[in-house]
């Protein structure tokens, strides 16, 4: 998720990666999580993450992020759900695999221009 977002920065000319800040702004307690609100700024951009996190036995993990009121989550498991209508999950496993170490490729890179 990570190297996707990372990546998709660094196609923008006007975004300075390295310039970008964020800022915890609050939380709330839903259910048995807790959904910690941030505000990331890049220069004149702002942008609000929401992490619904949760407590398990070896500490916090993430288990969604809400970008401008969308879920990963959500976005997710639509497409696996297309995927697994025609393929297996070992097909779904393999194509996530396959897209993070391209886009981790693509990070390695040296910027051309």
């Amino acid at each position: 998720m990570e190297a996707n977002y990372l990546a998709k920065m660094r196609q923008g000319k006007s975004t300075d990666v390295d310039r970008i800040r964020s800022e915890v702004t609050g939380e709330d307690v839903q259910g048995g999580k807790t959904v910690v609100h941030t505000k990331v700024n890049s220069g004149e951009d702002t942008a609000a993450i929401d992490y619904v996190m949760e407590k398990r036995p070896k500490g916090w993990r993430a288990v969604d992020v809400i970008t401008e009121g969308v879920s990963l989550v959500e976005t997710y498991r639509e497409q696996v759900a297309k995927i697994l209508a025609k393929k297996t999950l070992n097909d779904v496993i393999a194509a996530l695999d396959r897209k993070r170490k391209a886009l981790e490729a693509e990070e390695t890179k040296p910027a051309s221009g």
